[in-house]
């Protein structure tokens, strides 16, 4: 072979002549040259311009994945201009990409929940990987399963079509599968490192969570005797029982988490001193302060308090109220005095919220529930001040208001109706209108202050919740805009503990993945999605009405098995199913691409779903053309080509005809080739995510060839097939997608016995007894040389070994033969007399040097797809191919007449 002398990245190499640049580069581990559209066994077809280097001598930059090496050559591989053209290709590509990568309920998670992912693991049946899946961004699923908000349900697609899935009710369901606690959390070895984490609440347990996970030591440090924060004493047992925040913090603190109860930090340890003793220090107190309502003699008058306040007493002592209530306010803390004074034994509970139903910020489900048990809501009404008697409360002045122009929240402002005033007689009023944290203590290390802002909360950099003093984190009620909902305390928490790892460590913080989102360009429309059907949505059963109106048990009893199943069903993962796979992507964030850079229109399609094993998805279609390609390698009559001119070119089966319709054999080989997630396969049963599988190299076993392949497995009984993931190793359509006779046909997984018509489950032992019982029968009744033993050519070795060792040792016959005699009446060992042996000693090798093929009684295309690939590639070198059979294919046919 004739050899080359070049230089690349100033390093003298010898190449073979006739290679390209690219072929070269990595074969010498040279550089990492990024291409969508080359792959090795296809050859070059440059489209992607992605692979460009710079030669010295051409004023072009040249694609190296078709320029062949010289001898001289001086090649660049990466320079200012290089990156350049490489990043300005991809925002080409990328400008015309309408897909999702991940799905709009797992971008509305303040936390960043895979919720595709969980939702399609418990439609596999696999709940506890489900909840673990959960807790890699969350952990306590089982409290957010019960008072999460629910912002991934507000973005929802499926409310296009109908309704929202109900998300949440589908992480209560996993989350109250038994033995979700079973297994202890995996962390990575101690680093010796200790935080000191003030508050054991949602965002100081999820910090601790984290860091514990990468190996830190977290002391979370608690001034109240139980841990939960206002988890604990501001939502009410009958939303968020104890023994749910029990459960969840016991296995936070089975990851390594200390807590130390009854201490309060700037009282029993000063903030400087756990700056000393820790090497960081995250500050995550709730919203203890409340406030008031602004009106005279709320402070004095006995009768008039502060709903935390009241919601933490009444946690503590469940003391009975009676009279009338009044409730000021219309968020969830409203809601939760409201619900709790009625339990406690109110004669009748009041809200007042100077606004209307529609702009409560409480939840929506909360709202409905209060109302069902009895509570009253005066809307346009607000507190002016109080009417007292000898000290104790018993009315609230009040004043009627209108709703004028919207202010900075978006809402319209409430304005009082002049001469609208009147009372209201009630025995205690509750102010239910805000909070905010108790910092006094925490502000100031020695003589540095910490910045604040004015909400009396600290000032941080919201990507990593830094303060302005080294080493010193705050988040959740106690950081920012102040008191939030549990899911942004659990991100706050969250985020800094990455924060925190990378300050300790000094391992800079990863940058978020790159993502395209559909919404970039326009908000997806209901013609988009396809044909949905529409479907009922299935809420949370709760307790009766009655029942839960002097009761502190939990109200939501969760979902049946049918309700899961139900919601799971009505998902429509809408995220990339090759999101980690996907080539485009990875190489997009590498680059550092600038969506904004090329924005305009962009084409928009529906998705092709029509074929039974593979989904189309032509908007994140690139025009690589690898499929085609790949395609044309397997079948004389490619079933994929492209159709139309310039941008609205597309790959297609002509006519655009659904592809099961063309020459398509659903080998499902394009799906291998395609770098974008454009073509994927579909899975035999429910759920569909991009997930991580436990991959085990196998071989197929449904013909002699054993093509390597790769089993994906989501669990036990959820998997998938694929090719080795090797270039040019092809499976056809059985070894892809034969496994679905495994996981979606309804298999005997116990011995039964077949008696007087009817079929009974039995032991394994009683079954075997009575198969050796009949066969001994058979052989005693018409002896061992009329038994014979027929086996299937699909077993193994072993199998047919072991059926050997039944027939010869068992039931002393030597009549063992193959299935296939029976069909094809020839002897066996048919070959003996010609050739000396019945088997044959040649590989696949032989077709490539082949002159001459002889396919006799057998079909290329429907019985070896995968040894045509040899044959198609022998046949355009040469070879003569001789077909015998008496049915003649579709590439018998091409085949032999090329030859």
């Amino acid at each position: 072979m004739d050899k080359v002398r070049l230089k690349i990245n100033g390093e003298e190499i010898e190449a073979e002549a006739g290679k390209t640049l690219l072929q070269v580069i990595r074969e010498n581990n040279l550089d990492e040259i990024p291409t969508l559209c080359y792959s090795q066994e296809l050859g070059p077809d440059p489209s992607c311009f992605l692979c460009v280097v710079e030669v010295k001598g051409k004023p072009n930059l040249v694609p190296s994945c078709a320029t062949v090496v010289a001898p001289g050559m001086e090649v660049e591989t990466k320079n200012e201009r290089i990156v350049s053209a490489r990043r300005m290709a991809l925002e080409l590509l990328i400008s015309n990409h309408y897909a999702d990568c991940v799905s709009p309920c797992t971008e509305g998670c303040p936390a960043g929940v895979d919720v595709q992912g969980y939702i399609a693991l418990s439609a596999m049946g696999e709940y506890i990987r489900a909840v673990d899946l959960i807790r890699e961004k969350n952990p306590l699923p089982a409290v957010c399963g019960r008072v999460c908000v629910r912002k991934c349900e507000v973005v929802c697609r499926r409310k296009e079509v109908d309704e929202a899935v109900s998300i949440n009710a589908i992480k209560r369901f996993v989350t109250d599968i038994p033995g979700i606690y079973d297994n202890d959390p995996k962390c990575e070895a101690s680093t010796g490192k200790t935080i000191a984490i003030v508050g054991a609440g949602p965002a100081g347990l999820t910090a601790a969570w984290f860091l514990a996970k990468k190996g830190h030591k977290p002391v979370i440090y608690e001034s109240q005797p139980r841990s939960g924060g206002m988890l604990r004493y501001g939502i009410p047992a009958y939303r968020l029982p104890d023994k749910v925040i029990d459960a969840e913090v016991d296995y936070i603190c089975r990851a390594g988490v200390e807590i130390r109860y009854n201490t309060k930090v700037g009282k029993d340890v000063k903030i400087d001193e756990l700056m000393q003793k820790h090497d960081a220090v995250f500050i995550a107190t709730g919203a203890w302060k409340a406030r008031g309502m602004n009106i005279e003699g709320e402070d004095e008058v006995e009768g008039v308090v502060k709903g935390i306040e009241f919601l933490r007493g009444k946690r503590e002592n469940q003391e009975p109220i009676s009279g009338t209530v009044a409730v000021v306010g219309g968020g969830n803390t409203a809601i939760d005095v409201a619900r709790t004074s009625l339990r406690l034994g109110a004669d009748k509970v009041i809200i007042l919220y100077r606004r209307t139903r529609a702009e409560m910020p409480a939840d929506k489900m909360e709202i409905k529930d209060c109302l069902e048990e009895g509570v009253e809501l005066m809307e346009l009404v607000a507190p002016i001040g109080i009417v007292a008697d000898k000290g104790k409360l018993s009315a609230l002045k009040c004043i009627r208001m209108k709703l004028g122009e919207p202010d900075e929240s978006g809402r319209r402002r409430p304005i009082p109706l002049e001469g609208s005033q009147f009372e209201l007689p009630c025995q205690l009023a509750v102010s239910a209108i805000g909070q905010s944290p108790i910092i006094e203590g925490l502000a100031k290390l020695g003589k540095v202050e910490v910045s604040t802002k004015r909400w009396g909360t600290f000032e941080v950099n919201t990507d990593t919740m830094e303060t302005n003093v080294k080493g010193l984190f705050a988040g959740g009620d106690a950081a920012d805009d102040g008191p939030t909902v549990v899911i942004d305390a659990i991100r706050d928490g969250q985020r800094a503990a990455k924060a925190i790892h990378s300050y300790i460590t000094g391992v800079p913080l990863k940058r978020p993945d790159f993502r395209v989102r559909k919404e970039f360009w326009a908000k997806p429309t209901r013609n988009e999605l396809g044909d949905v059907k529409e479907s009922p949505r299935h809420d949370v059963h709760l307790l009766d009405v009655e029942q839960r109106k002097r009761s502190f048990e939990e109200v939501a009893t969760g979902f049946d098995y049918e309700d899961n199943e139900h919601e799971c069903e009505r998902c429509l993962s809408c995220g990339c199913v090759s999101y980690y796979e996907c080539d485009l992507r990875r190489y997009a964030e590498e680059y550092d691409v600038d969506m904004e850079e090329f924005k305009g229109y962009v084409r928009k399609h529906k998705v092709d779903d029509r074929h039974p094993y593979i989904v189309y998805d032509p908007n994140k279609c690139i025009l690589c053309t690898r499929c085609i390609r790949t395609c044309a390698k397997i079948l004389p009559i490619p079933a994929l080509g492209l159709v139309n001119r310039g941008f609205k070119t597309e790959v297609r089966p002509s006519m655009d005809a659904p592809l099961l319709e063309t020459s398509c054999v659903s080998c499902g080989n394009c799906v291998d080739s395609c770098p974008t997630g454009a073509l994927t396969v579909k899975y035999p049963f429910p759920g569909r995510a991009a997930l991580h599988t436990e991959d085990v190299a196998s071989h197929c076993g449904f013909c002699s060839l054993a093509c390597p392949i790769t089993v994906k497995k989501f669990g036990e009984k959820r998997y998938f097939i694929a090719s080795s993931g090797i270039p040019g190793d092809y499976l056809c359509r059985y070894g892809r997608f034969g496994y679905e006779l495994f996981v979606k046909k309804k298999r005997i997984v116990e011995p039964e016995i077949h008696e007087s018509g009817s079929t009974k489950k039995v032991e394994m032992d009683l079954a075997l007894q009575t198969i050796t019982s009949r066969l001994k029968e058979s052989v005693e009744t018409y002896g061992a040389d009329k038994v014979a033993v027929f086996v299937s050519p699909d077993l193994t070795n072993e199998e047919l070994y072991l059926a050997s060792k039944i027939a010869r040792e068992g039931l002393q016959t030597n009549n063992i033969a193959s299935l296939s005699l029976l069909s094809s009446a020839q002897e066996s060992g048919i070959l003996d007399e010609a050739f000396g042996f019945t088997g044959s000693t040649s590989d696949r090798q032989c077709i490539k040097d082949a002159d001459l093929i002889i396919c006799n009684n057998t079909s290329i295309e429907s019985d070896h797809l995968v040894l045509g690939v040899d044959i198609i590639e022998a046949v355009k070198g040469g070879a003569r191919l001789i077909v015998a059979n008496s049915a003649i294919g579709t590439t018998d046919q091409m085949l032999s007449a090329v030859t």
